[in-house]
């Protein structure tokens, strides 16, 4: 009973203390947050493998802020709630971004959001329609 309870109190522990990247990646699998961001510390564009969007660097990289970067991301499993995705994903990128003072576009399928602030996407359906054709959101 002893040796339970502490396995136990042990499991609960390390829980608590597992960075929040390895929590993220068990249940965001083909994200790895940490290679992400640190991919973002040394190029303006990064493509998680897997990602659905395709977006054209070269007609994008000269456009770019020097204080902005692009993360391109696969689609999150159904099954993770919304809730669980911003604790595990969103908001360390927003809080990555703000210890840099830089401004973040996330991209998942044909969704782009500014971290923080606004999220745009096609407005009409042939937009979404060219958008789709492409997988290419800066169609």
């Amino acid at each position: 009973m002893l040796r339970t309870a502490a396995t136990a109190a042990a499991l609960v522990l390390l829980a608590v203390l597992v960075p929040g990247a390895a929590r993220a990646a068990e249940v965001y699998p083909g994200l790895d947050l940490d290679a992400a961001l640190s991919a973002l510390e040394r190029a303006p564009v990064h493509r998680v493998p897997g990602a659905q969007a395709r977006l054209d660097e070269a007609a994008l990289r000269p456009l770019l802020d020097p204080d902005t970067r692009v993360l391109v991301t696969p689609y999150a499993p159904l099954e993770l709630p919304l809730a669980q995705r911003y604790d595990l994903v969103d908001r360390p990128l927003a809080g990555w971004a703000r210890d840099r003072d830089l401004d973040v576009v996330l991209v998942t399928g044909t969704r782009v959001r500014i971290v923080g602030e606004a999220t745009v996407g096609a407005s009409a359906l042939d937009d979404l329609r060219e958008n789709l054709a492409h997988l290419d959101v800066t169609a």
